[in-house]
Parts: C-alpha cells; structure tokens; sequence
C-alpha cells in the first residue's frame, strides 16, 4: 500500500479516500471499455457498442473534469502560471497534511 501512496504522490495526487475512489473508478471503467470493445469486435452486436460508449462516460468525465487546471495553465502568462503552480502546491500540501491527520486519528489494526 504504501508503493501505492509513493506512486500517486509522485504523481501529483494526494493518497486519501477520494484519491483511490476516483481512480478505483476510472479503471474499472477503462477496463469495461475493454471487454465490451473485445465483445463487441467477437459479435458485432449493436448492444456492446452502446455499453462502451455508457462505461466510457465515467472515465471520460473522471478525465475531463481533471485537465480543467492543465488547460487553464496552457492558455495563461508565465506569471499566471506561477500563481496556478503556487495554488497547487498550496491545496497539495493541505490535502497531504488533512490525510496525515486523518491517518493518525485513525487507530492501527494489529
């Protein structure tokens, strides 16, 4: 688990709750997407093609809805974008401290 935590937080994600929720969805998504693409490419049933535009929809908004602040970046001055790296590591570094604090409240199984 904690491979896991190192990896998201390498990545730029905070390893709490909502963090693994999301990302738990997304990949079952993408992997619905998958097999409903193999079935569909097997039997060519008109029902796999519309299942794989309805289990995509939870990745592809997963997604979109987490470039919003890359697309801001890309389009803003050199000084914006020190200011959106500025607010990152800001909301970055309180979510780690909330999930620190939630993580020694919460009592160690043995």
């Amino acid at each position: 688990m904690e491979k896991v935590r190192r990896l998201l937080w390498n990545v730029g994600l905070v390893p709490n709750k909502e963090t693994f929720i999301f990302v738990g969805i997304a990949l079952v998504s993408c992997l619905a997407t998958l097999v409903c693409g193999i079935l569909l490419a097997i039997t060519h049933d008109l029902l796999f093609g519309s299942l794989i535009v309805l289990v995509s929809l939870p990745a592809f908004i997963i997604s979109f809805g987490g470039s919003y602040r890359l697309m801001n970046w890309t389009l803003s001055s050199k000084e914006e974008r020190a200011n959106i790296e500025k607010e990152m590591a800001v909301q970055l570094l309180r979510s780690w401290n909330q999930a620190q604090a939630e993580k020694e409240d919460t009592p160690e199984r043995e």
